[in-house]
């Protein structure tokens, strides 16, 4: 039987647990469009998580950020043992990235210098809406991101609150293939607020 965590004490457990073990998890969000990840748990900050998304293909897929507080439950991953199997077979390890999660412009900051896009959802404001860019400036409460279509078009400038920030995506296989076209540079810093 599936062991299943549920309240925030249960939760944040289960997290640490699995980020010191890197045994894959199973999370549901609580937004209707939030259906499962399944991860390796592989940062935990008091705010956010920052997880090795795995495909159904049982391979690694770039890295997501969420926000601890929109998770609904934490399940084992019911596939775990075959997972390793495959893993061991392909010598797939989930890899660690030096992502700040002590605050979400911090996340931001680090997550923008490991990769050229970011998608960024604010699923409490915008339900299933994202915004895919390459952040241009920081301010005090928000950051302005260069978004791109999925036609691999510049939008325009979008202001972007950190506090309705709920999930950060980078280095996945949509992220990857879209900057190729677009070619932003991983390592280029935002400009600062002064």
């Amino acid at each position: 039987m599936t062991r299943v965590a549920r309240t925030r004490t249960k939760i944040a457990a289960e997290l640490a647990h699995a980020r010191g073990s890197l045994r894959p998890l199973r999370i549901f969000r609580k937004s209707a469009d939030g259906g499962p990840y399944d991860a390796f748990v592989l940062s935990l900050g008091s705010r956010w998580v920052l997880l090795q998304p795995i495909t159904q293909r049982l391979d690694l897929d770039g890295y997501a950020c969420l926000r601890i507080q929109d998770l609904a439950s934490v399940e084992h991953y019911p596939q775990a043992e075959l997972l390793s199997t495959v893993f061991r077979a392909r010598r797939i390890r989930p890899r660690r990235r030096p992502i700040d999660l002590s605050s979400t412009p911090q996340l931001l900051a680090s997550a923008q210098r490991m990769a050229g896009l970011l998608v960024i959802e604010r699923n409490t404001r915008y339900p299933g809406e994202v915004e895919v860019g390459h952040i241009v400036e920081f301010k005090r409460a928000a950051c302005k991101i260069l978004t791109v279509s999925i036609h691999v078009e510049i939008d325009g400038e979008e202001e972007i609150r950190f506090a309705d920030v709920t999930a950060v995506s980078f280095e996945n296989g949509y992220e990857e293939g879209l900057n190729v076209i677009a070619k932003f540079e991983k390592r280029s810093r935002p400009r600062s607020a002064t």
